[in-house]
């Protein structure tokens, strides 16, 4: 299973799987990206293709995103942010790892003590990505249970398995 954020490999992937026998195939999370899906030969090469993904950022089994996620959705179709060939948990993190440095920032201060003392606290943390929380034991910060199989042929906001 390679693990690479390069779209064009991971379309040749499935490319030559599609041509073979279209078995399926689980993989990583930029097997769902619109990059990868414009490398496709055939749209069909995408069947049976599941990526892991994020709770946070994946419809549920009724079509429906996270009320967070979906105000965010919300707010970068207002502002005509084009979303369709990347994936909403990139941009999620993206947008959570700068609103959290800065509340970090201003509330503990930047030094890395004070940055990972603040952390170390953190529970449930409200955001777009995720509720990640920290103790001085365990850095990962997302919740393990977070994590979901989707169909990668919903073009990144996928649908949860």
């Amino acid at each position: 299973m390679p693990w690479s954020v390069n779209a064009g490999f991971l379309a040749r992937i499935l490319n030559t799987r599609g041509q073979m026998d279209g078995c399926a195939d689980r993989r990583q999370t930029t097997l769902g990206s619109g990059q990868t899906r414009a490398l496709l030969e055939k749209p069909e090469y995408w069947s049976k293709v599941y990526s892991n993904n994020f709770r946070s950022c994946s419809y549920d089994t009724n079509g429906k995103l996270p009320a967070r996620t979906q105000a965010f959705v919300e707010k970068l179709s207002a502002a005509k942010i084009e979303m369709g060939d990347t994936l909403l948990w990139w941009i999620a993190l993206g947008y959570d790892s700068a609103k959290l440095i800065a509340e970090t920032v201003k509330a503990a201060g930047s030094e890395p003590k004070q940055i990972a003392g603040y952390w170390n606290q953190l529970k449930a943390w409200p955001g777009v990505f995720g509720e990640m929380t920290w103790t001085p034991d365990n850095h990962n910060g997302y919740p393990d249970n977070d994590l979901v199989f989707v169909e990668a042929n919903s073009s990144g906001m996928a649908r949860s398995r």
